[in-house]
């Protein structure tokens, strides 16, 4: 299996924006993941877009190899907008893995640790506190 490309999504969430990230393979296998930097959506969205080149080809399995390319093979090593733009594409390649062995994410790192997890609660998309439940 191989990386095909890179795509990002800039979506609107009224007081800020998400940058969505799709990276597909060859064998139609895609992984999704999204970011948020405050103020800095375009200049995020165009740091994902510039790791496209090294993916394009590679296995996206070798999740831990990619990711110390990504980061220290660039000019500026590190760095928060470098850092959120490895991030995401961090999270698709996970997200494609977890696909490919038929288990969630959370599995491949270990398994879980909590049985509930409490609301994001100061997202603006509503005032709920009820925790989340794994079920």
């Amino acid at each position: 299996m191989k990386v095909t490309d890179v795509k990002t999504q800039i979506v609107d969430l009224n007081f800020r924006s998400a940058v969505i990230v799709k990276v597909e393979t060859d064998e139609g296998i895609t992984g999704i993941a999204e970011t948020v930097m405050k103020r800095k959506t375009p200049t995020v969205e165009r740091s994902i877009l510039d790791l496209k080149p090294y993916l394009v080809g590679k296995d996206p399995t070798e999740i831990e190899t990619h990711w110390e390319r990504m980061y220290r093979d660039s000019f500026w090593v590190g760095g928060p907008l470098h850092s959120t733009a490895i991030s995401a594409v961090d999270c698709a390649l996970w997200d494609i893995l977890g696909k490919v062995c038929g288990l969630p994410v959370y599995k491949l790192l270990g398994g879980p640790t909590r049985t509930q997890v409490p609301v994001y609660c100061h997202c603006s998309a509503g005032s709920s506190r009820r925790p989340l439940r794994r079920t």
